[in-house]
């Protein structure tokens, strides 16, 4: 007889080697967010990593826009960090990912229904948009959201 231990690690490994070939990515493309919103992003990097031993990537935007270089995010995530240049945006995670981990959760307006958006908050609406109504029309699309 099994305990609970254990048939909690079988379901776990289970539903790991059942995503084993989704293709992860997580993209920093919050303006002007520095390392406050990159740290969004780090406890997924950290899972992916440590945890699920998951194969991803890492995208983010020119320091001119997001107040990160490559290689300070790459220090704060512990995961190698590449550019995106944004006329790819976002033909290029649909054509390429099954599941995009994002900082800024109004780009998923822009995704097509077969990738799984994933967005990480603060949590604290009306933040970054001023009006209530457009930050719930901006969330609607997402199909997760972390706070």
């Amino acid at each position: 007889m099994t305990n609970r231990n254990e048939r909690t690690n079988e379901r776990t490994n289970e539903r790991t080697n059942a995503n084993a070939n989704k293709k992860i990515a997580l993209f920093n493309a919050v303006q002007n967010g520095g390392e406050t919103y990159l740290n969004y992003l780090k406890p997924i990097a950290k899972i992916l990593q440590e945890q699920l031993n998951y194969d991803f990537d890492v995208f983010q935007y020119p320091k001119e826009y997001c107040g990160l270089t490559l290689q300070e995010s790459q220090k704060i995530l512990n995961h190698k960090v590449e550019l995106f240049p944004n006329y790819f945006f976002p033909n290029y995670f649909a054509t390429n990912f099954d599941i995009l981990f994002c900082n800024h959760q109004t780009p998923a307006r822009y995704f097509p229904n077969d990738i799984l958006y994933v967005s990480t908050n603060h949590g604290n609406s009306p933040m970054p948009l001023a009006d209530p109504i457009l930050h719930g029309q901006a969330l609607i699309h997402n199909d997760v959201i972390f706070c």
